[in-house]
C-alpha cells in the first residue's frame, strides 16, 4: 500500500482500570520484598524488588488520591472533574449542553489556563488519570467520574468531537450518554 497509512477508528468508551484485591496484594508484596532486599543487602533481590516497589508506589499514589478525593468531595456531592479548553470545536457545546446538567457535580478545569491552575487536588487527579496517560491531543475535553475507591471512569472526548466537527455525531452522542449514565449511577 505504499505510503498510505491507515489510522484505526477510536471507539467512544470510557477507560477503566482495576486496582482491586490483586493490586493491593501486589502492593504489599512489593513493599515487603523491597524491605527484605534492603535488610539482607542483596543486590540480586534488589533488582527483583525494584519493579515491585515502583508498582507499589504507583498503586499507593493512586489509592491515596482516590481517598483524598472521596473525603474532600463526597460531602459536597462532587462526582467528577470536567476538563475542557477554549477550543471553538467544543467550548460552546460543553457550556450549553453539559454544564447545566452536571455543572453542580463536577470540578471544572479549563485546560487553556493550565498554567494558572493551583496545585490542588483536582490538578493532581488530572495529572494522574488523564495527563500522564495519553498524548496531548487526547486529553481535552475529558471527564473523570469517581466511583468511590475504584479506578475512576475517564471519558476522552477529543475524537468524538473531531468526528462531530466533520458531520459524524454518533460517537459523541454515544459517549455523552455513557457519561451521563455514569454520573447518575455513581
Amino acid at each position: 500500500m505504499g505510503g498510505l497509512r491507515r489510522s484505526r477508528q477510536r471507539t467512544p468508551s470510557p477507560e477503566s482500570r482495576f486496582i482491586g484485591t490483586a493490586g493491593v496484594v501486589f502492593l504489599i508484596f512489593g513493599a515487603l520484598t523491597a524491605a527484605w532486599a534492603i535488610a539482607i543487602r542483596s543486590i540480586c533481590l534488589a533488582f527483583v524488588a525494584l519493579p515491585s516497589a515502583a508498582y507499589a508506589y504507583y498503586l499507593a499514589h493512586t489509592i491515596t488520591l482516590l481517598i483524598r478525593a472521596k473525603i474532600r468531595w463526597e460531602r459536597t456531592n462532587i462526582k467528577g472533574i470536567l476538563i475542557y479548553a477554549d477550543s471553538p470545536n467544543h467550548k460552546e457545546y460543553i457550556e450549553s449542553n453539559w454544564l447545566p446538567k452536571i455543572g453542580d457535580n463536577v470540578v471544572v478545569l479549563n485546560h487553556s489556563r493550565k498554567r494558572r491552575w493551583p496545585r490542588d487536588l483536582a490538578a493532581r487527579v488530572f495529572d494522574r488519570f488523564v495527563h500522564k496517560v495519553h498524548y496531548p491531543d487526547c486529553r481535552c475535553p475529558s471527564v473523570i467520574v469517581f466511583r468511590g475507591l475504584r479506578y475512576p471512569l475517564v471519558f476522552r472526548f477529543f475524537y468524538p468531537f473531531r468526528n462531530n466537527k466533520f458531520g459524524r455525531p454518533e460517537a459523541l452522542k454515544k459517549m455523552e450518554a455513557e457519561m451521563f449514565d455514569a454520573f447518575q449511577s455513581h
